[in-house]
């Protein structure tokens, strides 16, 4: 009797803390350290099967594209290509097309297949549907974006730098089969924070996290058209300072060159025209104010022009 009353206590005390702790969660909302996707604030659609948003950053596809006679770019990225000007056309993709029309003496139009936070995934299910008629890829790298979780049809998690299960779910608290973590990471939202609040750091996996990159290697390949990478740096340091290349991105430059794809080092080509990076940036981070979207253009320009001039196989 005394047992089953023990039982009972601790049931039910264990009921009221994970009550406790659900109604705090809702009420605070705190902010996970790992980036997360709210999707349907996000106004999300679906594309091939992966989730893409509507909203802030959208860069408007001039029209007609291409007019006549004229060329098309298809330039994927997150955030940095779409912040930080007061109009869409003082953005990288139209600054890009500006000078490649004033380097090949034809038109030329950029459509952009960017989203602030839109991870590399959902990049190429957007530029999948954005590439009729395209003559070049440009793909923007920030970072490997190459691990991400699906939770339900809400969350959308950056579980790159840190501890995932077999099934690709942020590790949980405690040891438990990956179909009820799944289940409880859907239903409680101190469940989901929890668990992301005690993720264990992982290093990056490289094959992992390039399997995306690869994927947009591949289906470059596919549709018969160059593609270009730009490698964006960090704003919190001059530009041409050295700063630690992480794996990843060592081994994507690789990937890139042995594939013969072009690979631009961004920093390098500011630091040569001599821009100074507290004047052309809008953050410490990687985003840029008007006139380091048309800097950043003006770096791109010539890799891009290179492989649009060259004669088809």
């Amino acid at each position: 009797m005394a047992l089953s009353r023990w039982f009972a206590v601790t049931a039910l005390s264990v009921a009221l803390f994970a009550a406790t702790a659900e109604v705090a969660v809702r009420a605070l909302h705190p902010v996970p350290r790992v980036q997360v996707i709210d999707l349907p604030q996000r106004h999300t659609t679906w594309i091939d099967g992966e989730p893409v948003w509507a909203g802030a950053g959208v860069i408007p596809t001039p029209d007609p594209c291409p007019a006549p006679g004229g060329l098309v770019v298809l330039l994927l990225g997150d955030s940095i290509p779409t912040m930080g000007t007061d109009t869409p056309e003082e953005t990288t993709g139209p600054r890009l097309a500006h000078h490649l029309q004033a380097a090949l003496g034809r038109p030329v139009c950029v459509r952009v297949a960017a989203r602030p936070g839109l991870p590399l995934r959902s990049q190429l299910a957007f530029a999948r549907s954005m590439a009729d008629g395209v003559d070049a890829v440009v793909a923007q790298v920030w970072r490997p974006t190459g691990r991400w979780a699906l939770i339900g049809s809400r969350w959308w998690i950056d579980t790159t730098d840190i501890a995932v299960t077999d099934g690709g779910l942020p590790r949980p608290p405690i040891p438990m089969p990956d179909l009820l973590h799944r289940a409880v990471l859907t239903v409680s939202e101190a469940w989901f924070y929890a668990t992301l609040a005690l993720a264990v750091p992982d290093p990056i996996d490289v094959d992992r996290a390039l399997v995306a990159h690869r994927a947009l290697l591949d289906w470059a390949d596919v549709l018969g058209v160059p593609l270009v990478y730009a490698e964006m740096p960090p704003l919190d340091r001059p530009f041409g300072a050295a700063w630690d290349r992480v794996l990843w991105a060592v081994a994507l430059e690789a990937a890139a060159r042995h594939r013969g794809v072009p690979w631009v080092r961004v920093s390098d080509g500011l630091a040569a025209a001599g821009h100074d990076v507290a004047a052309v940036r809008l953050d410490p981070c990687c985003h840029y104010v008007a006139p380091g979207h048309d800097a950043v253009a003006q770096v791109l320009t010539p890799a891009v022009a290179a492989v649009l001039s060259q004669d088809p196989p």
